[in-house]
């Protein structure tokens, strides 16, 4: 499976067209991941941020995304390169989550992890907010899999940042 980074809102646009197809075939079918949702709340909120999008494939296919963007956050008298869910921290967006086809959450987050670890000197910590409702956060229970083996970064839920 191959990972691509996307880190300009033009090139995350060229996945509009299968972003909701593929949203559609996965369990994490929600509006506040739609391609609609997503864009609209980029440029309400977060266009002056750098983006961190990953998109994973197989072939030609289109099998996962996690639509990350970079928050530098000052905290524990430090500055970290924070990624986040886009949607994350305007406490308008819900359920928030990576995109993977169903059936195939194992692979693609485990692509996603290979290719944050070989990156890791682009981010200091991943904030993966899954305010006590991981049950409804399908690729978020493999990522709390993965963070079990991994150290890759500080896991943060957002009932511990409140």
């Amino acid at each position: 499976m191959k990972v691509l980074l996307h880190e300009s809102w033009g090139d995350v646009q060229n996945l509009s067209d299968s972003w909701n197809r593929l949203l559609a075939e996965s369990a994490s079918n929600t509006v506040f991941l739609s391609w609609e949702w997503v864009e609209a709340w980029w440029k309400n909120y977060g266009s002056d941020r750098p983006l961190f999008v990953l998109s994973a494939w197989e072939g030609n296919s289109l099998e996962g995304l996690a639509p990350f963007f970079v928050e530098r956050l000052k905290r524990w008298g430090s500055e970290w390169a924070c990624l986040r869910l886009v949607g994350d921290g305007s406490r308008d967006s819900d359920y928030l989550d990576c995109i993977a086809r169903r059936g195939r959450e194992h692979e693609v987050i485990a692509a996603f992890v290979e290719f944050l670890e070989s990156h890791a000197n682009r981010w200091s910590y991943l904030e993966f907010a899954l305010p006590n409702r991981v049950a409804e956060h399908h690729t978020g229970k493999v990522l709390e899999v993965f963070f079990g083996t991994h150290s890759l970064c500080h896991f943060a839920s957002a009932s511990r940042l409140e």
